[in-house]
C-alpha cells in the first residue's frame, strides 16, 4: 500500500479491496452519523459543534476516496491545509446560523 501512497500504478485486485473497505467504511459512516443525530441534543453546544467538526473532517478524506479513478496518493487522499481551514470555517458558520 506504501508504494500506492507514493504514485505507483493501482491494479485491479488492489481497487477491489479498496472498494471492499469502502463499502464497509460508508456503512459505518451512515451508522456513525445516525447515533451523531440522536446523541446531539443531549450535549452542550460546544460539545455538539465538536462532534460536527471531527465527523465532518473525516468525510473530507472519505469524499476524496475515488475507487474507480483515484491513485490513492497522499496528495490525491489528504486534504490541504487551506481546504481543511475553509471546511471547519463553513461547519462553524452554519453551526452559529442554526
Amino acid at each position: 500500500m506504501q508504494e500506492f501512497a507514493h504514485g505507483k500504478p493501482v491494479d485491479k485486485h488492489f481497487r477491489n479491496l479498496m472498494m471492499h473497505y469502502y463499502k464497509l467504511a460508508d456503512e459505518y459512516r451512515i451508522r456513525t452519523y445516525d447515533i451523531i443525530k440522536e446523541i446531539r441534543p443531549l450535549l452542550e453546544p460546544r460539545y455538539q459543534l465538536s462532534l460536527e467538526i471531527i465527523f465532518d473532517l473525516y468525510l473530507m478524506v472519505f469524499e476524496r476516496i475515488d475507487i474507480n479513478n483515484g491513485t490513492f496518493t497522499t496528495e490525491e487522499l489528504n486534504p490541504t491545509p487551506e481546504e481543511t481551514r475553509l471546511r471547519v470555517y463553513k461547519i462553524i458558520t452554519n453551526f452559529r446560523s442554526n
